[in-house]
């Protein structure tokens, strides 16, 4: 079923900016995260303020809000939303405010508003407030991140210096239960020191040894390439943590390529593996208990007639491959993020920006931009129905990397176990779609060098 397109802004709007960065379920109500903080390049640019958009699950028509008596958010895009501890956190991924300000939404399980909290910090000054790109609970406490990390003990409210990144620090992960964040411009992966309570760089996690983090990437790396490797939407199951990896593009935003399980960051026993689905590009991860939910796409054609091809997936057991639950064929672009909600599955139709270059790897995956981009379907669980989905096996290339070596390990090839999967309801006609790989037709409405990394820091500063 068609949902409609949130009208995300109170700003620049266009389809570019509509992209779902995220959808997050919380107390009823889903909340999508849209908008765009890149400054020049990318279409609909700094396309603030911005609303958070949310809406009850299987019903139409969207809920529009703000922060602090305000009726939008001084935000250029909302790029995640995280619930934490029975209460839901947006961070300020590009505040309208000056750059010592830092800037964290918070909204609690017994109210429904949202409060703006504010802080700033004398000894990061600008690195504070410019972008804060993501927020996580770990033993007890908040962390936020951007070019310098927080820390809160009173459920985000103040907040603490945690260590400058000197880089953006963009995705927080866990593993073996240990803390960790991720940056881009340079790619790296830092660890949180309790004692110390700062976040320090892993010299065998730097980005001179990028492929031990991000085996077998399916993105060609030239010699600043791995300054712009990302990575992005990790979910924690058990002691180890899934996330996509992929390249930097229109700024803060991401083509992801890849998907990795890594279940060991320790030094000298680093372990993660590539578990893409063969031809598949994956988008988002959802976490659960003990499995995670995947998002991919794929494309044929190209130009007027290139169309789409959505699939979700589930982990298998060991979460080292996947199974396809769901495929539908014949849309006209991609979903780049999505939610389940008592087994139904809400789907936001994305858009690439049609542009290629802003990173030696960047490439456009659509043919500029897609008009239902920001669209949001919902796909029913079909309860009555007792037919199953064709059983479909994901290859995957299980590169694995080894803090053994500086170069990743050859890959082997695996094929996951076949399943069958429920068929969905057609989203468009309420009709029952084929499931893994069947076609429910249309959805919609029509080598490194400091010499690089010097230069790439000055464009990095030189383009805020």
């Amino acid at each position: 079923m068609d949902l409609g397109i949130a009208d995300y802004s109170g700003g620049n709007k266009g389809p570019f900016a509509r992209n779902p960065w995220d959808m997050t379920y919380f107390q009823g109500r889903i909340y999508i995260g849209q908008g765009n903080s890149d400054n020049d390049g990318s279409p609909n640019t700094n396309a603030g303020p911005v609303k958070i958009v949310s809406f009850i699950p299987g019903v139409t028509g969207f809920l529009y809000e703000g922060a602090s008596g305000a009726a939008t958010l001084p935000e250029e895009q909302i790029d995640v939303i995280r619930a934490i501890d029975g209460a839901l956190f947006i961070p300020g991924h590009d505040p309208e405010l000056d750059w010592t300000i830092r800037t964290i939404y918070k909204r609690t399980a017994t109210s429904t508003l949202w409060n703006q909290i504010k802080s700033t910090n004398a000894v990061e000054a600008d690195s504070w407030g410019i972008h804060t790109y993501d927020i996580v609970g770990f033993d007890g406490k908040l962390f936020c991140s951007g070019y310098a990390y927080g820390v809160s003990t009173d459920g985000g409210q103040t907040w603490s210096d945690a260590g400058g990144s000197g880089a953006r620090g963009i995705a927080f992960l866990t593993v073996g239960g240990k803390l960790y964040c991720a940056t881009v411009e340079p790619t790296w992966i830092d660890e949180y020191d309790p004692v110390a309570k700062k976040f320090a760089s892993r010299i065998d996690l730097s980005v001179v040894y990028w492929n031990r983090f991000l085996p077998g990437l399916q993105v060609q790396v030239t010699e600043t390439a791995p300054m712009y490797l990302k990575v992005v939407r990790p979910v924690t199951i058990g002691s180890a943590s899934i996330y996509l990896g992929g390249y930097e593009t229109s700024d803060h935003q991401t083509g992801t390529t890849d998907v990795f399980l890594a279940r060991s960051f320790e030094a000298g026993a680093i372990d993660v593996i590539n578990t893409t689905p063969a031809g598949e590009r994956p988008w988002d991860l959802l976490g659960r208990d003990t499995f995670a939910y995947l998002l991919t796409s794929n494309k044929s054609g190209s130009g007027a007639s290139e169309s789409f091809t959505v699939s979700i997936w589930k982990s298998t057991a060991d979460l080292s491959s996947w199974t396809k639950l769901y495929s539908f064929s014949g849309l006209s672009t991609f979903a780049r993020s999505f939610e389940e909600v008592n087994g139904d599955f809400y789907l936001g139709l994305g858009t690439d920006d049609g542009i290629s270059g802003y990173s030696p790897p960047d490439q456009p995956y659509t043919t500029g931009v897609k008009a239902d981009s920001g669209r949001i379907l919902w796909v029913r669980q079909n309860s009555s129905s007792s037919s199953s989905s064709s059983s479909s096996s994901s290859s995957s290339s299980s590169s694995s990397s080894s803090s053994s070596s500086s170069s990743s390990s050859s890959s082997s090839s695996s094929s996951s176990s076949s399943s069958s999967g429920t068929t969905p309801t057609n989203p468009t006609t309420g009709g029952s779609g084929g499931g893994g790989g069947g076609s429910v037709g249309l959805w919609a409405v029509a080598a490194f060098s400091a010499a690089a990394m010097f230069r790439l820091s000055e464009r990095r500063l030189a383009r805020q």
